[in-house]
Order: C-alpha cells, then structure tokens, then sequence
C-alpha cells in the first residue's frame, strides 16, 4: 500500500505547472469548471460557507492541496496557516500569488503521514478541488493521520468529488444554469442562445 501512495503522489510531479488554479474564491463571479451552476460562483458560495464564518485572526488553518493557493488566499485572516501539497512551492509559485505572507506555513508532502505537523494544534481545516485527484486508499490516510492534528472543537471541509453527480450537471447545463434558462426558447433567441454556449466553450478552454 505504501508503494502505491507514494507512485500516486509522483504522479503529480509533471502537472499543472505554475500550480492547480481553479478559479477565485473571493470573486462573486469567478469562473470555473462549475460554470454558471448558481447565481453566483460555486467556489464563493464555498467561501461564505465554509470560510468566512470560521477562520479570524485566532484560527490555525490547515489546508491540504492549496495549489497555487487560490484557496490559501481566503485563510489568509488566520493566525497561522499551514499547506501542504504534493508539488513543490516552486512548481507552484505558491508564495509568488500570495505576496509572500508571514503566517503561512508551506511543506512539500512526501508521503500522507503528516508528521511535520504538530499533534493537537489546528482549528480549522479546509481542502478544496484536491481529494477529487486522490484514490481512496489516500484520502484514508490523510484522514487517519490529520485527525490528532485538530483540536476536539475544529472546523473541518473537505470536498470528496461525486463524479457522477458533476457529470450529471455538466450534461443538463442547459437546465441547470441560470443564464441558459433566462432565454426563452423561441426562434428569434437561437442565434443568443448559441452563441452563449459558444462563449462557455472558450472560457472552459481557460479554466
């Protein structure tokens, strides 16, 4: 098992160069690979959630997978952060993005054991767009192993993906997004229509 989770962490070495970016968080209207599945973006609806009403300049964040650190950027109000990501902060430009701040902590991870983190420490803990890329024998040890890193009164957010639920989406666009639905279906907003989706294929091309 061990030999297996360490090939699938080098198997993220040649990817994602200058680092994984999904989009921005704290934009209402950032694009992403969610589209415009919402009134507003996915990934700041996440923020209101999951972010904003718990981390403040007393919380120790923790972050697994930050990228570039599009997600990094919206814990910045913590007391401390600590990311931890499978590609170096070189490959990602990690501090490059984020204007090189003081309470942030960033470690290349070798292995899922998290032992350079301290026992019984962190507050919060958020992960976002990143266990969607590791097998479940991964997000196991991840679990195993964070939990006696987090205080008993901790926040914690993961995001495990449900592909089959996104793929769902992703095929009933035209019925799930709201801009899609706003133009009625008449001959005189066929040209609109087309052209929408043409602009939504060009900005996936982007993301």
């Amino acid at each position: 098992m061990s030999n297996k989770l360490a090939d699938e962490l080098k198997s993220f070495e040649t990817v994602w160069e200058g680092g994984y970016f999904e989009g921005d968080p704290l934009n209402p209207l950032a694009k992403s690979s969610y589209k415009q599945l919402g009134y507003i973006s996915v990934l700041y609806a996440t923020y209101l959630m999951c972010i904003k009403p718990y981390v403040n300049d007393q919380t120790i964040s923790l972050e697994i997978g930050p990228g570039r650190g599009a997600w990094t950027k919206a814990l910045l109000p913590s007391k401390e952060v600590y990311a931890l990501d499978a590609l170096s902060e070189e490959h990602n430009r990690f501090y490059e993005y984020l204007g090189y701040p003081e309470n942030v902590k960033y470690f290349h991870v070798q292995d899922f054991r998290c032992e350079m983190l301290p026992d019984n420490y962190f507050t919060y803990m958020f992960s976002f767009g990143t266990f969607c890329h590791v097998s479940f024998e991964g997000i196991t040890e991840y679990a195993i192993h964070i939990f006696p890193k987090l205080k008993s009164s901790s926040h914690c957010f993961w995001m495990v993906a449900d592909y089959e639920k996104y793929n769902q989406s992703v095929a009933n666009f035209d019925n799930l997004s709201y801009l899609a639905t706003t133009m009625p279906l008449k001959p005189r907003y066929f040209l609109m229509r087309w052209l929408f989706k043409y602009r939504m294929k060009q900005n996936d091309r982007y993301l």
